[in-house]
């Protein structure tokens, strides 16, 4: 019984914490917003947020029929790691020609 739920609950701490983690990251930009005083921008943060979270499925979705074809996993984590760099660096550069 013990190592059936052992999965089950290493998954679920680790979604826990990432909840933790996404929700802090969202109360210091609305406490950020508050401080300047841009109250206005709340509705593009729940926007942002509801967009991360559709995003976010989406990828999941994509991972599990591509895991069902292929059964290429490692490909797919090579995939995630370079769409990622190359997203980190088009925020790098537009936040440099922005200043």
């Amino acid at each position: 019984m013990e190592n059936s739920l052992t999965p089950f609950l290493s998954s679920f701490f680790i979604l826990l914490r990432e909840g933790f983690e996404a929700m802090l990251i969202a109360v210091l930009v609305f406490m950020y917003l508050d401080k300047v005083k841009a109250n206005n921008k709340r509705p593009a943060v729940f926007w942002g947020i509801a967009a991360g979270i559709v995003a976010s499925m989406f990828v999941a979705l994509g991972f599990k029929k591509i895991a069902g074809i292929t059964h290429a996993h490692e490909e797919l984590f090579e995939l995630t790691s370079l769409s990622s760099v190359t997203m980190q660096n088009n925020m790098l550069k537009v936040k440099l020609i922005k200043q």
